[in-house]
């Protein structure tokens, strides 16, 4: 088990009430087109199943602007909680949008009565070992 500290300053959705409409974070400034490699972190529970979940990272140039997507991630319904950690890094804010500086996620809802508590955050990346493992690790099969 990965022990970490949080970081507040990169946060980008703080879990509270639960969100049953589309809608977004408030963009944070985080100069995205200078991340190293890091890690999306995507968590929820109490997803409804009958609902439909798609998540969307974007970076713009102004905090009320339009943003351009960099990373997407849609929430399999059969799953009523979870964390995933989503790789990203600088390169893909900056060949999207060369002068990047803000990072909002945006939460599309459809289905019937959707319904999910659910947060987000950028981290170090938890398991990047690139194409290699790292020492220890145990593989079975499956």
């Amino acid at each position: 088990m990965t022990t970490a500290v949080f970081d507040a300053g990169l946060q980008l959705l703080a879990p509270g009430a639960a969100i049953t409409a589309s809608g977004s974070s408030t963009g944070v400034l985080l100069y995205p087109r200078d991340l190293p490699t890091c890690d999306w972190v995507v968590y929820w529970s109490g997803l409804v199943a009958t609902g439909t979940y798609s998540l969307t990272l974007g970076v713009s140039d102004v905090v009320g602007g339009t943003y351009s997507t960099i990373a997407t991630f849609p929430i399999p319904p059969a799953l009523a909680s979870g964390r995933v950690h989503l790789p990203i890094q600088g390169n893909q804010a900056a060949v999207i949008d060369n002068d990047s500086k803000f990072m909002k996620l945006t939460y599309t809802l459809g289905g019937s009565g959707p319904s999910v508590v659910l947060g987000s955050f950028l981290g170090k990346s938890a398991n990047n070992a690139g194409w290699a493992y790292r020492v220890n690790d145990a593989f079975t099969a499956a």
